[in-house]
């Protein structure tokens, strides 16, 4: 009973601290200044919280008020947010090319899921992006070949032929436990419960919602969960940094790299956190969707199918022993040339998922002070005030018929020499980044991708079913593009059904 008061207590004293709280914050949001001259053309919103359908339908929302501007540019107020949406070519080429329109900012922001490690300033924000890309570089991840070969054939022989297979669960879990080998800890990798533990906390603290980015300065429950995850992570983190700094037990892996160079214990599970972060939620799904198109294409799946087992027996070939050698043994082999030019149809493959599936925005915030055009030349001359953020859609170019043919249909192809849609206009693919701000994780992306793909289709055949292992009839379900950020998987569930084979 004395808890139950004690609660009641609690309870109350937290109501009643917040409501003065949450009435400043609405205060303040009604003191949000005004747009000025030359800023494309409002639309309609709630008060105080402005246009919520930015949020929860997205893609209905930016094309009704693409469509009603004129332009194709509007602005609209997300809670404290004055943002401007962005469409066509040459809005597109101001949003990933002008030098005042910053990622950084934006995307803490307005995405309000990745750490937010510009809190400790913005000169360590760059340190450590400059320090995530030594670690993705060619030297450091060829060095971690072998760790990648194991972790991968580990996982996926681990796999249960006679059950259906979740590629979003399990294929998820291996891009992750790859990240963890490049940018993480080895104590992480190497130990199956905390692997799967961690990765849940990542998936917690990726989640977000529309009151967390609308009521960004108050401690709302999404926020509040999204905090107690990351402290769980701390805490799992700054263990092994105690443990190897009190015992000088070491390990070759990023946390000893940033030890080594003086990083506090915070800094450096800060430092982890936010790479693995960037490199595993948007990786970890394509893998899986690489597979699923594959399964759900059969001329794709023999092309890449034929172009393993080619360079399989190629490198067989190679060995002057002529005792048959495993295939896990023959990849073990492949150098970083082999695993970075010798899969092409995969690297295409990939490229058309993230196309597809990519759903979402781009950020960007203006950190001048002067206003940036939004359309040079073009007569109304609408601008991106100083300090207002901007998004682009990325379906605006993706999914343009005047650029890809079919777009709506997973076609590979269509970046073959001869077709090459994506060139037919300036940022014409937007999957690797654009402009300034292209994707520091591209070459560690493609080779996880490359390397899961090549290993799981080595050792199975497979094909589409449902949960009960049913073969799946219809169409392979896609990504929701109606809300904010897009799901990165399918809105109904799918499964593969696999087959070892005799290689």
């Amino acid at each position: 009973m004395a808890l139950v008061f004690l609660f009641s207590g609690w309870l109350s004293s937290l109501i009643t601290l917040s409501v003065p709280v949450l009435f400043v914050y609405l205060a303040s949001l009604l003191r949000r200044l005004p747009l000025p001259k030359g800023a494309p053309k409002l639309a309609p919103g709630w008060p105080v919280f402005g246009s919520i359908d930015f949020y929860r339908s997205r893609q209905q929302f930016m094309g009704k008020e693409k469509k009603k501007s004129g332009t194709g540019q509007f602005s609209f107020i997300y809670g404290p947010f004055n943002i401007i949406a962005l469409s066509g070519h040459a809005a597109r080429e101001s949003f990933y090319s002008s030098r005042p329109l910053d990622l950084l900012p934006a995307f803490y922001k307005l995405y309000a899921a990745a750490p937010e490690i510009e809190f400790f300033g913005r000169d360590l924000a760059d340190s450590f992006l400059q320090t995530f890309k030594k670690f993705v570089q060619r030297d450091y991840l060829s060095s971690n070949l072998d760790n990648f070969v194991n972790d991968a054939h580990k996982s996926l022989s681990s796999i249960d032929s006679n059950m259906p297979l979740d590629p979003f669960e399990h294929i998820f879990l291996l891009i992750y436990q790859l990240s963890h080998r490049s940018l993480g800890c080895n104590e992480i990798a190497d130990d199956p419960y905390l692997l799967k533990y961690t990765m849940e906390i990542v998936r917690a603290i990726d989640w977000t919602s529309g009151l967390q980015i609308m009521f960004t300065g108050l401690p709302t429950i999404p926020k509040l969960k999204k905090y107690i995850a990351g402290l769980k992570l701390y805490w799992i983190l700054n263990k092994a940094i105690e443990d190897r700094r009190n015992t000088g037990k070491r390990q070759t892996d990023t946390m000893q790299v940033l030890m080594d160079q003086g990083y506090d214990n915070t800094l450096v599970s800060c430092f982890i956190v936010a790479g693995i972060f960037a490199a595993v939620t948007n990786t970890g799904n394509q893998a899986a969707w690489v597979l699923c198109h594959l399964a759900d294409n059969r001329e794709w799946y023999d092309r890449v199918r034929n172009e393993v087992d080619a360079v399989i027996a190629k490198q067989r070939q190679r060995n002057s022993d002529k005792t048959p050698v495993p295939v896990i043994d023959i990849l073990r082999q492949l150098p970083m040339d082999a695993w970075e030019k010798e899969f092409p149809s995969i690297d295409l493959a990939l490229r058309e998922s993230i196309r597809l599936n990519m759903a979402g925005v781009s950020f960007r915030q203006n950190i001048s002070s002067q206003n940036v055009v939004i359309q040079p030349g073009h007569v109304s001359e609408e601008i991106i005030p100083p300090n207002v953020y901007a998004v682009y859609d990325m379906d605006d170019v993706h999914f343009d018929e005047a650029i890809y043919s079919d777009p709506n249909n997973w076609d590979p192809s269509r970046y073959l020499p001869g077709r090459e849609e994506h060139k037919k206009t300036t940022h014409g693919y937007l999957g690797w980044g654009a402009g300034l701000h292209p994707c520091p994780g591209q070459r560690f992306a493609q080779l996880e991708v490359t390397l899961t793909t090549v290993m799981f289709i080595a050792q199975y055949d497979y094909h589409l079913c449902d949960k009960m292992g049913d073969k799946w009839t219809g169409p392979l379900p896609s990504v929701d593009h109606g809300n904010f950020l897009g799901t990165k998987r399918p809105k109904e569930r799918v499964h593969l059904k696999v087959v070892p084979r005799a290689f």
